[in-house]
Protein backbone atom coordinates (compact mmCIF):
# COMPACT_ATOMS: atom_id res chain seq x y z
CA UNK A 1 0.00 0.00 0.00
CA UNK A 2 2.65 2.30 0.93
CA UNK A 3 5.74 3.19 -0.84
CA UNK A 4 8.14 3.32 2.12
CA UNK A 5 10.88 5.59 2.51
CA UNK A 6 11.23 4.74 5.93
CA UNK A 7 12.52 2.46 8.19
CA UNK A 8 10.66 -1.10 7.61
CA UNK A 9 9.14 -1.37 11.07
CA UNK A 10 7.18 2.50 9.97
CA UNK A 11 6.09 0.23 6.54
CA UNK A 12 4.86 -2.63 8.77
CA UNK A 13 3.49 -0.67 11.44
CA UNK A 14 0.60 0.83 8.85
CA UNK A 15 0.09 -1.79 7.08
CA UNK A 16 -1.29 -3.37 9.92
CA UNK A 17 -2.92 -0.93 11.26
CA UNK A 18 -5.08 -0.95 7.83
CA UNK A 19 -5.32 -5.18 7.87
CA UNK A 20 -6.69 -3.79 11.71
CA UNK A 21 -8.94 -1.34 10.35
CA UNK A 22 -10.39 -2.98 7.20
CA UNK A 23 -11.99 -5.53 9.73
CA UNK A 24 -13.94 -2.98 11.56
CA UNK A 25 -17.21 -2.50 10.89
CA UNK A 26 -17.94 0.07 8.06
CA UNK A 27 -20.52 1.92 10.38
CA UNK A 28 -18.49 2.26 13.33
CA UNK A 29 -16.44 5.80 14.72
CA UNK A 30 -12.25 4.83 13.97
CA UNK A 31 -10.24 7.23 16.62
CA UNK A 32 -6.25 6.37 16.02
CA UNK A 33 -4.14 7.98 19.03
CA UNK A 34 -0.57 8.33 19.07
CA UNK A 35 2.39 10.50 18.90
CA UNK A 36 3.50 8.59 15.41
CA UNK A 37 6.54 10.91 15.49
CA UNK A 38 4.95 13.18 12.68
CA UNK A 39 5.17 16.92 11.72
CA UNK A 40 2.35 17.99 9.81
CA UNK A 41 3.08 21.18 7.54
CA UNK A 42 1.07 23.74 5.75
CA UNK A 43 1.58 22.09 2.15
CA UNK A 44 -1.77 22.33 -0.09
CA UNK A 45 -2.09 18.64 -0.74
CA UNK A 46 -2.44 17.36 2.77
CA UNK A 47 -4.55 20.25 3.01
CA UNK A 48 -8.25 18.12 3.07
CA UNK A 49 -7.27 16.06 5.98
CA UNK A 50 -5.31 18.74 8.24
CA UNK A 51 -6.81 21.82 7.78
CA UNK A 52 -4.65 25.23 8.44
CA UNK A 53 -4.00 24.91 11.51
CA UNK A 54 -0.54 23.09 12.06
CA UNK A 55 2.14 24.91 13.87
CA UNK A 56 4.85 23.59 10.99
CA UNK A 57 5.54 24.86 7.45
CA UNK A 58 6.82 21.21 6.04
CA UNK A 59 5.98 17.79 7.16
CA UNK A 60 8.48 15.14 7.98
CA UNK A 61 8.52 12.05 6.74
CA UNK A 62 6.20 10.56 9.32
CA UNK A 63 4.07 13.27 8.81
CA UNK A 64 3.49 12.57 5.19
CA UNK A 65 3.12 8.93 5.92
CA UNK A 66 0.13 9.32 8.60
CA UNK A 67 -1.12 12.12 6.40
CA UNK A 68 -1.41 10.01 3.64
CA UNK A 69 -2.68 7.13 5.77
CA UNK A 70 -6.00 9.73 7.05
CA UNK A 71 -6.22 10.39 2.88
CA UNK A 72 -6.35 6.82 1.80
CA UNK A 73 -8.84 6.00 5.04
CA UNK A 74 -10.72 8.47 4.62
CA UNK A 75 -10.06 10.17 7.58
CA UNK A 76 -9.01 13.84 9.30
CA UNK A 77 -6.39 14.64 11.65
Amino acid sequence: MFNCKLECCVCVFYEELQRTQDRVPKHDVIIIMGDMNAKLGKEKVFSQVIGRHTPHNISNENGEMVANYAISSGMFL
